[in-house]
């Protein structure tokens, strides 16, 4: 088993940062119970979804980081950051469009589950199955006129077509997102294996076979992750009409911080990992 780093600890404030979470998490589930919020197809549930899910992966990369794997840190701050861009990207519609888009969002939940009960279904020769799920599922095709690609519900085909409208939509902070859509960029290349992607090690400096656990690099995840949740935890306190300035101030301050060793160890402040 690899032993936690208690320099990685201190040097990232990984423990004040899970402090934060916690408090987050207790706060939110807190008014959920408070307010008696119920399960609907809205923008607070839409936001609470994201957010406690973001939550219960902000946790476990801090436990990678505490081990001493930026990489699989960094991947997993990924899908923060595509929590945070639907999000906006849904919540900043307006009228009609919104209503449809929102509706839209929550029927993919049917969507995904025939399609992956047609997988099954063929991977064990069951046609029964399959042809009674293309039922449903055409059924649903018809509602909804989706091609059921996985953003049919945004009237996109792409994720960076949704992220393109919500960092360019007259963002105040568009350099910030662009710094963290390089992140992103990293991670998606880190997910999937390749020539490229099997000789990189976040925070090394070399590239080549030892992947061993180490201490450095991981900024790069807890920059992407931390920023992420200032938007996803902002709207959401607003909306429970909680006072958000506290929490965000810490996720903004522990972001800049972990963006200034980024700065700090890549020489630059325009683009981030070195791969």
């Amino acid at each position: 088993m690899y032993p936690e780093y208690t320099d990685v600890i201190r040097k990232y404030c990984l423990n004040d940062v899970e402090s934060l979470i916690t408090e987050i998490e207790e706060q939110l589930l807190g008014a959920i119970k408070g307010k008696q919020i119920q399960e609907k197809q809205d923008d607070l549930n839409l936001l609470l979804h994201a957010t406690m899910k973001s939550i219960s992966f902000l946790r476990e990369i801090l436990l990678m980081c505490r081990h001493g794997f930026p990489d699989g840190a960094l991947i997993l701050a990924r899908n923060l950051y595509e929590q945070m861009i639907i999000c906006l990207f849904i919540i900043e519609k307006q009228g009609e469009e919104h209503d449809r888009i929102l509706e839209n969002y929550y029927a993919d939940y049917e969507c995904t589950r025939l399609k992956y009960i047609i997988e099954g279904a063929k991977r064990f020769n069951d046609e029964k199955q399959i042809n009674e799920t293309k039922e449903k599922l055409e059924e649903h095709k018809k509602k909804y006129g989706s091609e059921h690609n996985a953003y049919w519900w945004s009237e996109k085909r792409r994720f960076n077509e949704i992220e393109d409208i919500v960092i360019n939509a007259d963002n105040p902070l568009k350099g910030l997102f662009n710094n963290m859509h390089m992140e992103y960029r990293t991670a998606s290349i880190l997910v999937h294996p390749s020539c490229f992607s099997n000789m990189v090690h976040i925070g090394s400096p070399f590239k080549g076979i030892d992947m061993r656990a180490q201490r450095e690099g991981h900024e790069e995840s807890l920059f992407l992750a931390t920023t992420s949740m200032i938007p996803l935890v902002g709207h959401t306190y607003e909306r429970l009409g909680l006072d958000f300035g506290e929490v965000v101030d810490g996720l903004n301050r522990y972001g800049m911080y972990y963006w200034g060793i980024v700065v700090e160890r890549n020489g630059t402040k325009s683009s981030t990992a070195k791969i």
